[in-house]
């Protein structure tokens, strides 16, 4: 400035404005980011993302009650499939019509969605922290249905799908509770198909999916107990399960009525490991699951991917 003989009230403003520009543009620094990181034994880092990304992945009903379960499936998830990510202001998240391939969580700032058939005059949706984003993404063949772009500069945490079903299939007698869930996630949404989008959620009929989806992990626990066949299942622990068994027991009707489906529909005997809930087992010629009816949410047919649980290869 000045060599150039730029005037003092010139240099001052661009001063502020450069000052101002980088401290709107600050973002944290991502763990992928620090690659010292890299050269910790596994055990280790595992630990740490377990630290860092928890908190916020049992946001989320599903991975509360999962991760009480499989411990050691939900801390490889904190571990490979879970990062963070920052998105500037107007940057957009994703495209219509784009592979859904990622779950995100809202971290910090806010975001503004807008859905591909939105009425005319119909509001944008606002997306703050503590939301989250894309779960069809997990459980169906999804392709988002909206744009999602940075109202504010925003930090989110990412879930990478693939990796989610990598893990949940590694022992497929531990599967059976997240394919329930997924069996009836996408039972929930052929039902009610105006209702599916990146950003839906309604906690109470996500705690419905998960009691119903859980409650043959429940079952098999007090079966378990019942057989004296672990020294590790504490008599406090089984009075606690009991109480939930019976809780869901009591609570079928309403759990229908939330769902809107039959107890057929979500009975937990749908939900065995040969079902066609996505989560493929190793039996020869296993039989594709049925396609349904097209979820209304793309106006483009081959865009259309319907609600089909996802497949891991």
């Amino acid at each position: 400035f000045i060599e150039n003989k730029v005037s003092v009230p010139l240099m001052a403003r661009v001063t502020r404005f450069l000052h101002k520009s980088m401290k709107s543009a600050r973002r944290r620094v991502h763990q992928n980011e620090i690659s010292i990181l890299e050269q910790l034994p596994l055990s280790l880092r595992t630990e740490l993302s377990v630290e860092v990304f928890w908190p916020t992945l049992c946001w989320h009903p599903f991975f509360m009650k999962y991760g009480e379960y499989y411990v050691t499936e939900t801390a490889e998830i904190c571990q490979m499939a879970c990062n963070t990510t920052s998105l500037s202001t107007s940057h957009e998240l994703f495209q219509v019509g784009q592979k859904g391939e990622a779950f995100f969580f809202v971290l910090t700032g806010q975001l503004v969605y807008e859905r591909e058939d939105r009425f005319p005059g119909q509001p944008p949706a606002f997306v703050m922290p503590g939301n989250w984003i894309a779960e069809p993404a997990v459980w169906l063949k999804w392709k988002y249905a909206g744009v999602i772009s940075g109202l504010k500069n925003s930090e989110l945490m990412s879930i990478n799908c693939s990796k989610v079903h990598a893990i949940i299939a590694q022992n497929l007698q531990k599967t059976s509770g997240a394919r329930c869930y997924a069996q009836i996630f996408a039972r929930y949404f052929q039902a009610h198909p105006s209702q599916l989008s990146d950003v839906w959620t309604d906690e109470e009929v996500l705690d419905a999916m998960v009691s119903s989806a859980f409650i043959q992990e429940e079952r098999g626990l007090l079966n378990q107990a019942a057989r004296r066949d672990s020294a590790n299942v504490q008599e406090a622990d089984m009075d606690e399960v009991r109480a939930r068994v019976e809780k869901y027991e009591q609570a079928a009707q309403q759990r229908q009525l939330i769902l809107g489906l039959s107890d057929e529909e979500i009975s937990d005997d749908e939900c065995d490991l040969t079902a066609s809930s996505g989560l493929e087992d190793d039996t020869d010629n296993p039989q594709p699951p049925s396609p349904p009816a097209s979820n209304g949410l793309h106006k483009s047919p081959e865009v259309i991917d319907g609600i089909l649980p996802n497949c891991i290869e």
